[in-house]
């Protein structure tokens, strides 16, 4: 039972986010910290901070658990050895963790809120949500709308830890967000934040084209089944060369400065970043079966991997 529920809320996908949160504490804002306003702190400690990592994971599982909830019917087609509900976790439980998640997610946000000076801050949970329920319930099967949703709801997950950090570092040490340490902090957020919606439109594009013959079963108007494999593809491809593109563009004009201009980190963006964003073109150009979709997609989720890797390059040598 246990294992199909971690497996129902996707927990590695769930560790990954709060992996981005804690480098973002540990790998950037604290190394900044003590680079430029040594005498500050942050205000979010570990236990804060772990619990921040708690309530986006909640939010995260619950927003699998409903999209699993309501794509039974294609996920038998799809993926039938795959399917958790109804054989490891019932839909009676399922709709009880999804209303626990949700719910205990929202109060640990509202609690670390007030901590930091506005309860308030845990509406880009409640926001986070809605989005995963509207998309999940409308906008699953539909073109592009739902992947975008999705997209926007993994871009707010670098966000929650400049937000939350943000405004209790504001109110204790009076700087502005684009001041000493939270500066770094706003800009690493930002260029995390544009990434993990670029690469989550890219992936969610390609689950859809693994999952095309369920989607096609249950009446989905998603982009393969609406524009065909081939425009589907070249979308994917576009996305895929404006991703590594920014990467480029980003490293050789924007991060001009150690240990961004180091041989080194060239080496790991390009080795492990940039030039697998251009080889999943060729990877998904030969796909054709549901395990070749299954390796584009595994490869995105590891150049997500590297990208949040970046944070402990950053603090290591600076």
């Amino acid at each position: 039972m246990v294992k199909s529920i971690l497996n129902l809320i996707r927990w590695r996908n769930l560790a990954i986010s709060a992996l981005t949160i804690l480098v973002l504490k540990y790998c950037v804002f604290e190394v900044a910290i003590g680079r430029l306003f040594s005498m500050s702190h942050s205000t979010l400690d570990l236990l804060d901070t772990l619990l921040l990592c708690i309530s986006v994971a909640l939010i995260g599982g619950a927003g699998y658990i409903i999209n699993d909830l309501n794509d039974i019917k294609a996920d038998l087609i799809n993926k039938p050895d795959k399917v958790i509900i109804n054989k490891g976790v019932s839909e009676k439980l399922a709709h009880a963790l999804y209303l626990i998640f949700n719910i205990a997610g929202i109060i640990i946000a509202v609690y670390i809120g007030d901590k930091q000076g506005d309860y308030q801050l845990a509406l880009i949970h409640v926001f986070t949500t809605a989005i995963l329920w509207i998309y999940s319930t409308y906008f699953k099967n539909s073109l592009l709308i739902g992947n975008f949703l999705v997209a926007i709801a993994s871009a707010f997950i670098p966000l929650v830890y400049l937000v939350f950090e943000g405004l209790g570092y504001i109110n204790l040490f009076k700087q502005s967000i684009l001041e000493g340490p939270l500066q770094v902090l706003f800009y690493f957020s930002i260029i995390l934040a544009g990434f993990a919606f670029l690469l989550t439109m890219i992936r969610e594009i390609i689950k859809d084209l693994q999952d095309e013959k369920g989607d096609y079963a249950v009446g989905g108007k998603t982009a393969p089944i609406a524009l065909g494999t081939t425009v589907t593809k070249a979308i994917v491809y576009l996305l895929a060369i404006v991703f590594a593109g920014s990467c480029a563009y980003l490293l050789h004009t924007q991060l001009d400065f150690n240990p961004f201009n180091t041989w080194f980190f060239y080496f790991y963006a390009y080795l492990l970043i940039i030039i697998p964003s251009v080889f999943l073109i060729y990877d998904l150009n030969k796909a054709r079966s549901n395990d070749d979709y299954q390796t584009a997609s595994n490869l995105v989720k590891i150049i997500m991997l590297t990208g949040v890797i970046t944070t402990v390059l950053y603090a290591t040598n600076v």
